[in-house]
């Protein structure tokens, strides 16, 4: 009996965009053992048909495919994965959700003496919204409403401004750095042990060149079609050393000669660092205006966008999450789907909220969360644990294999219920007696109807 299930999905980028190609990958698996062929596979968002596929699996083994589509507006998507499997068809649906933004917010704290080179590749992007704070004139509160801070050039990052951005990558914000090449470095470097980065060394004054793109990483991921034998890579004049320490989470992007980084990403909080050695000046380095620059800070405010947990699992999951949301005394959030209605409780956490659903979700499927005034907040999507797609069992000498406590019962094709009732009760006879009795009663009472009466003498 064939029994294929959709095990898991995801996006092989995490950055969505309207307009942009989106590369799902759908991990299916085959619990039979037996082959099978042209499975459909079937993707739907938001209720429409986008990309198919066919899948063929041998016995007991799992398969990745991935399903290519476009997403022509922004908003939540409630996606949709299902195949065609008889007789097997609860776990042939799996469900997911995800948003996608209608635009980046980037702040931008810039020195009087930084050049315009971020001004020139965001301020003509519509997709992306991007604010300019010189650097005597910081408005703190802008910060946290944005998806990516840059600071470039600054000449010292103060106590007030390092706290603000500690909190911004702590609950998810990304901050992009372009340092000065001189003063203003202790100040960078206490900020940058407080988010658990590398801090600046001293100035090598020696000109080294780009010799590796760390293409494994999310940022370079589907940027080039074909990576040339020799490409020409960005060079620096001089530059800034980076402190290797072993307790950051570092991932290089641009590495140059020697090991030293040009731009290195680091794990903070719920959000991200990311540490050029260089600033944006073109007697120190063609970076600025090398054909990478671009590709490479535009993936950069792609990724700094938040994202969501594509599903959760039934009995598994009692929260998920969402963005901020305003409390008040009343809740007038619902979750719902179809006929299904619930008020959940909700806690603001620095990260966003946390909604509880606790065990009242009981059914797989895309649950829209709304607010007071019945709008689409968020869309939480929820699958079956796929424990019980797994329908082999042991044989007799396995079972038997597992301990001495117990006995193992076969039913030998027959009734499963009657083997147990004997185990439990052992082999009862009183009805053979009772049929027997009766049996020999008519017997009995024929015997006198029909046989002669003896005469009296």
């Amino acid at each position: 009996m064939a029994n294929v299930s959709i095990d898991s999905a995801w996006f092989i980028s995490p950055a969505h965009q309207a307009g942009n190609l989106e590369e799902l990958v759908v991990r299916l698996r085959n619990y039979s053992d037996r082959s099978v062929e042209n499975v459909p596979l079937k993707l739907l968002v938001n209720g429409r048909q986008e990309a198919i596929g066919d899948i063929s699996l041998p016995a007991r083994t799992g398969l990745n495919d991935t399903l290519i589509f476009r997403p022509e507006e922004a908003g939540w998507k409630r996606g949709e994965l299902a195949i065609t499997d008889h007789p097997i068809i609860f776990d042939d649906r799996f469900y997911f959700s995800y948003r996608v933004a209608p635009r980046i917010n980037v702040l931008l704290i810039r020195s009087a003496a930084a050049g315009n080179y971020l001004e020139t590749l965001f301020g003509e992007d519509e997709f992306i919204e991007l604010t300019i704070n010189s650097e005597s004139g910081i408005d703190y509160g802008l910060i946290p409403e944005n998806n990516l801070v840059i600071l470039s050039g600054l000449s010292a990052i103060s106590s007030g401004l390092a706290g603000r951005l500690k909190e911004f990558v702590e609950q998810g914000g990304d901050l992009l750095v372009f340092p000065p090449l001189s003063g203003g470095l202790p100040g960078y470097n206490d900020f940058l042990a407080q988010v658990h980065a590398d801090t600046y060394d001293s100035i090598s004054r020696q000109p080294n060149q780009v010799v590796r793109l760390n293409l494994e990483q999310d940022i370079f991921r589907n940027v080039f079609e074909r990576m040339p034998r020799n490409p020409d890579l960005p060079r620096v004049q001089q530059y800034l050393r980076l402190n290797n320490s072993s307790r950051t989470s570092k991932e290089s992007l641009l590495t140059m000669r020697g090991n030293d980084d040009l731009m290195a990403r680091y794990a903070s909080g719920k959000g991200a660092v990311y540490l050029s050695a260089v600033p944006l000046n073109e007697r120190v380095s063609n970076f600025p205006r090398h054909a990478l620059f671009v590709p490479l800070l535009y993936r950069v405010a792609l990724l700094s966008m938040q994202n969501y947990p594509l599903y959760y699992t039934i009995g598994e999951d009692q929260s998920v999450q969402a963005g901020s949301l305003e409390l008040s005394e009343r809740n007038n959030y619902r979750i719902r789907k179809d006929d299904f209605e619930m008020i959940p409780s909700i806690r603001n956490r620095d990260s966003g909220s946390e909604v509880f659903v606790s065990d009242q979700v009981r059914e797989p499927g895309n649950y829209i969360l709304s607010g007071p005034h019945d709008e689409e907040l968020a869309v939480f999507a929820f699958n079956n644990a796929k424990t019980e797609s797994d329908l082999a069992y042991f044989s007799d000498a396995e079972l038997e294999g597992y301990g001495e406590a117990g006995s193992v019962i076969s039913s030998g094709g027959g009734s499963l219920e009657r083997l147990v009732a004997v185990e439990n009760f052992g082999i009862q006879l009183w009805k053979y007696c009772v049929v027997l009795a009766l049996v020999f009663l008519a017997a009995e009472i024929i015997l006198i109807r029909i046989w002669p009466a003896t005469p009296k003498i």
